[in-house]
C-alpha cells in the first residue's frame, strides 16, 4: 500500500504563488509557467567516462587478442609446443622486440601482456588530463600520485623476479 504525502497549507499556498494560474479558454503556451533555464552539461565528466572506458576495453580486447594470436602462432609451428622452448619467455623489451621481428610465438604473447600491464598506466594518464582539462587540481594531483605509484611499483618490480 503506498501512503499518500499531504502536504501542509504553507506547501500547497507556496506552489500556487509560484506557478501562476492556467486560463481554460487558452491553450498553454511555451513562456507560461516559471522560466527554467537549461542547465550546462559538463561534457568533459561524461566523455571522460567514456573514454575510460573505451580505454579499459581496447586494452583488453586487444591485448587478449595479441595473445591469442601468439598461441595460435605457438600451435602452427611444428615442434615448437613440444621444445624446452616454449617454457622461454623474453625478459626485456629488446628480447620481445627481437623475438616479434622473427616471429617467435612467446614475443607476441609477451606483448599482449605488456599492453595488459599498459592499459591502467593509459587510463590513469588520461583521467590526469581530463581532471587537468576540468581545472581540478586535486585530483589532478591524486591520480598524478597514483600514476608515480604504478610506474615505481613496475621500475621496482622488473628486479625481483
Amino acid at each position: 500500500m503506498i501512503k499518500e504525502k499531504v502536504l501542509s497549507k504553507r506547501a500547497v499556498f507556496a506552489l500556487n504563488k509560484q506557478m501562476p494560474a492556467v486560463e481554460a479558454e487558452r491553450p498553454m503556451k511555451q513562456h507560461d509557467g516559471p522560466s527554467i533555464q537549461p542547465t550546462k552539461q559538463r561534457h568533459t565528466a561524461f566523455s571522460m567516462n567514456e573514454v575510460i572506458g573505451w580505454i579499459l576495453q581496447g586494452g583488453v580486447i586487444i591485448s587478449s587478442a595479441v595473445i591469442c594470436v601468439g598461441l595460435v602462432l605457438a600451435l602452427i609451428h611444428p615442434g615448437q609446443l613440444a621444445s624446452k622452448q616454449t617454457l622461454v619467455f623474453p625478459h626485456t623489451l629488446a628480447d620481445v622486440w627481437s623475438g616479434l621481428l622473427v616471429g617467435q610465438p612467446q614475443s607476441v604473447i609477451a606483448l599482449g601482456l605488456l599492453l595488459l600491464l599498459a592499459t591502467p598506466v593509459i587510463r590513469v594518464t588520461a583521467s590526469i588530463v581530463a581532471f587537468a582539462l576540468e581545472h581540478d587540481r586535486r585530483y589532478v594531483v591524486i591520480t598524478t600520485v597514483v600514476l608515480l605509484v604504478l610506474l615505481l611499483g613496475f621500475l621496482l618490480g622488473k628486479g625481483a623476479g
